[in-house]
Formats: C-alpha cells, sequence, structure tokens
C-alpha cells in the first residue's frame, strides 16, 4: 500500500492502454488514486520525443546514434536499433538482471530476466515482457503488448515525474531541474 506517499496531485494511473489492461495470476491490485488500470484510451505518442516535450528532429539529434547492444548495467542515455531505421520495431533486447538509470528507448522488443532496477525512463516501440524480480522507478511507455510474469519475486513499477527527470537530466545535459518538492502530506 502506497497511498501515504501519495503527493496531492499528478497522479497517473499503472496501466494506460489502447486495449484492455488485464491482471492474471496472484498480482494484486495497486491501491491509489487513480485506479490501476485505465484501458481502452486513444492518442498513443508517436514517439518518445513527445513524452520530453521534444521535436522528432530534435530528438534524434540529441540521443545520437543507435546502438545494436546495451552494457549489462545502462547507466545514461541509450537507443537500442539494430537496424538503423527509427520506429520499425525491428530489435530485441534481452536484459539479464543488473541495474541503470537514464533513458532506454528501444526500437522493438525488450524481455527483462532475473533481479533488474532501473531509475529513469525507458520507452519499447515494440513488446514488453518481465520475468523475474524487477523495480523501476520512473515510467515505462510500452507501444506494443507488455507482459509482467513473476514466477519467484516481485515486479514494482513505481510511477514518478521527478525520477524521469533527474536521471535524464544527469545524463541528456538538456534538461535541467529547477526546482523540487518533498512532502510527507
Amino acid at each position: 500500500d502506497c497511498e501515504a506517499f501519495e503527493l496531492a496531485s499528478g497522479h497517473l494511473p499503472a496501466g494506460w492502454s489502447e486495449n484492455v489492461v488485464q491482471k492474471q495470476g496472484a498480482a494484486t491490485n495497486p491501491a491509489g488514486v487513480p485506479s490501476w488500470d485505465s484501458s481502452l484510451n486513444t492518442g498513443f505518442y508517436a514517439g518518445p520525443w513527445e513524452v520530453l516535450d521534444m521535436g522528432q528532429a530534435e530528438f534524434f539529434s540529441w540521443i545520437g546514434p543507435p546502438s545494436a547492444t546495451l552494457p549489462a548495467n545502462p547507466t545514461g542515455i541509450f537507443y537500442v536499433d539494430n537496424d538503423g531505421t527509427a520506429q520499425n520495431n525491428s530489435a530485441t533486447l534481452n536484459l539479464n538482471g543488473g541495474t541503470g538509470e537514464g533513458l532506454l528507448y528501444i526500437d522493438g522488443s525488450c524481455h527483462i530476466n532475473g533481479n533488474f532496477m532501473f531509475k529513469g525512463l525507458i520507452y519499447v516501440e515494440g513488446d514488453f515482457a518481465i520475468n523475474g524480480t524487477c523495480w523501476i522507478l520512473g515510467g515505462i511507455i510500452v507501444k506494443g503488448v507488455t507482459e509482467i510474469k513473476v514466477a519467484n519475486g516481485s515486479c514494482d513499477i513505481l510511477y514518478s515525474r521527478d525520477a524521469i527527470e533527474q536521471n535524464i537530466s544527469r545524463y541528456g545535459g538538456q534538461f535541467v531541474t529547477l526546482s523540487w518538492l518533498e512532502s510527507n502530506d
């Protein structure tokens, strides 16, 4: 139960989809406001540049050339694409544990296995699957199908605009934190 840690405004649902958000197995519904589930929506992002309030050309100039792989502990700003053609959903990235922070933009699918911790934003053009223990502070945006299977361990995805801004600005150079508010109310 995280209700004691919620601020007065800026709340988002845990799951937002143009289709139906489904919970399977022993997963429990998170408490809080708004409800954890926001299904059957319209208006998905044209790309990660909209999330960061940039133009498309500005975003690709800022993020730099793509890489086909990631280090074991991705820390910084990463654009993963195996063929250099933006938004064609061609790459497949497998993360087998580790820690990281910043921005992961994956032009394809991402599969996380094992113990993985990340602070910042993960944006996936394809499908996204988690199998294992995962802790993410910031956000995940997935254009394809998202599947979270917890066989052993747990999966915690905690939305935090501040974590996204701080961890991208730490490595992106363009974003600067102008103010900060912490509250126990």
